[in-house]
């Protein structure tokens, strides 16, 4: 990352490069950002960022990017320093840089370390959205969704998804209101019914 081997990397059109795991690695914030504004340019698919101890700027600067990472599927943070920190408008702010992002790239399907943030519950609700498969509706302004395939994708909305999609379940220490259940005996999030992707795709359909 120091010499920029990684930004000339996923700015090769003939790389090959799926996942980016830069786990247990010291980024600063410089290489966070140099990174984000390449990725958008690459086939990159997973991006694995744990315990690489990120401070504020650098993260905000990557959610920032996510819309216009249209091959991402997956990414995993290190959100330590925030959560050590006192300043509720920094995490405030990054949740609401990952909640647009999530809103605007129907690609990605899997977030975790999103626990902190009071946002939470608006997360999991566009994850479980995105892996019911909302990219299907963007490419409907195109070309009309065959009416035969509306029931596998209602089918799949109505399915119970892998409660490792919205991070990890359980109580959940929130600074704002206090600690809250996330998880309902069924291991699916209350505020993520399976119901409420049916109900948004019929909306759309």
């Amino acid at each position: 990352v120091g010499n920029g081997v990684v930004e000339r990397l996923l700015r090769n059109p003939q790389s090959q490069l799926r996942k980016l795991c830069l786990s247990f690695r010291y980024l600063e914030n410089h290489h966070v950002k140099a990174i984000a504004q390449v990725l958008p340019l690459s086939q990159v698919e997973e991006v694995d960022f744990d315990t690489c101890r990120i401070q504020r700027q650098g993260l905000l600067e990557f959610a920032r990017q996510l819309p216009n990472m249209q091959s991402l599927n997956s990414f995993s943070m290190d959100t330590t320093p925030l959560e050590n920190s006192a300043d509720n408008q920094a995490i405030w702010e990054y949740g609401e840089a990952l909640r647009h992002g999530l809103m605007e790239n129907p690609s990605i399907t899997l977030l975790l370390g999103i626990e902190i943030f009071p946002q939470y519950p608006l997360l999991c609700h566009y994850l479980s959205l995105n892996v019911a498969g909302r990219k299907i509706l963007t490419l409907s302004q195109k070309q009309r969704i065959p009416d035969g395939l509306w029931a596998y994708i209602l089918a799949r909305a109505g399915s119970s998804i892998n409660r490792t999609t919205y991070g990890y379940p359980g109580v959940v220490r929130d600074r704002w209101h206090g600690t809250r259940q996330l998880a309902s005996s069924r291991g699916n999030y209350v505020y993520n019914d399976p119901a409420n992707a049916v109900y948004f795709f019929l909306q759309n359909s």
